[in-house]
């Protein structure tokens, strides 16, 4: 995948929509809000808990250049990083994972990890599931 797909998914991503059977929300009237505590993060809802029955969450996740999502665990959801756009590497359970374009990492419940980004920032597509019981 090149950097022009790249771009062309991400802007794709940020100007879409989600349809339920609700209706439809349309991503381009949705913010992108700072990230309440890593500095250089910000989150953009594709899709709430709220809009899918508290089964799923889906977020644009930029992350500046040089910037981190710092070690965390996540209790009770499992999460799925796709690398959308940028570079930058990850720590998943103690394990180093470059990030770059088409890398796809899935983070179980209960895992610690952290993201950080590169020399040209990183765009992720996070999806987070309830762990089962």
């Amino acid at each position: 995948m090149n950097m022009e797909n790249n771009g062309a998914l991400l802007a794709a991503l940020e100007t879409g929509r989600l349809v339920t059977l609700g209706g439809v929300k349309t991503f381009a009237d949705e913010e992108w809000v700072a990230h309440p505590k890593f500095v250089g993060v910000r989150l953009k809802t594709l899709v709430s808990w709220e809009e899918s029955g508290q089964a799923l969450q889906a977020l644009l996740v930029g992350v500046d250049a040089g910037c981190e999502l710092a070690t965390h665990v996540h209790a009770a959801e499992w999460e799925l990083h796709e690398v959308i756009r940028g570079e930058g590497e990850a720590s998943l359970g103690g394990d180093t994972v470059v990030y770059q374009p088409g890398v796809m990492a899935l983070i179980p419940s209960g895992v610690e990890h952290s993201v950080r980004a590169g020399t040209q920032g990183l765009t992720l597509l996070a999806k987070f599931f309830k762990a089962r019981d």
